[in-house]
């Protein structure tokens, strides 16, 4: 389950104008409540947060694949898309056991 990625705010400067409210200037570790840099078609570059919020619980931040289809994702998935530019992503096997995950030799 990922609910961290990293991000290179010196990398993202180099693809991208930077965002109108900085949010990727101090960020290298990115969690589902750090505000941080997302692309969306015709909006440009924009500080969000992930995850759906639900008044009940704790918000959804990732979901498998064969869950897509059901009523939390179905919307979304079909209709809201963005570019997350990220550096390397974080997959989580134990509660302090994590691989980091990155394209050491490639650009990204």
């Amino acid at each position: 389950m990922c609910t961290a990625y990293q991000f290179s705010p010196l990398r993202f400067r180099s693809l991208f104008s930077p965002s109108k409210n900085g949010a990727e200037e101090s960020l290298t570790l990115v969690r589902p409540t750090n505000p941080a840099p997302v692309h969306l078609p015709g909006e440009g570059i924009v500080a969000m947060r992930w995850g759906f919020a639900r008044p009940w619980s704790k918000a959804i931040v990732n979901s498998r694949d064969d869950k897509l289809a059901g009523p939390v994702w179905r919307a979304a998935f079909a209709e809201k898309r963005c570019l997350i530019p990220m550096t390397a992503y974080f997959e989580w096997s134990g509660p302090v056991s994590y691989t980091h995950l990155t394209l050491p030799t490639k650009r990204i």
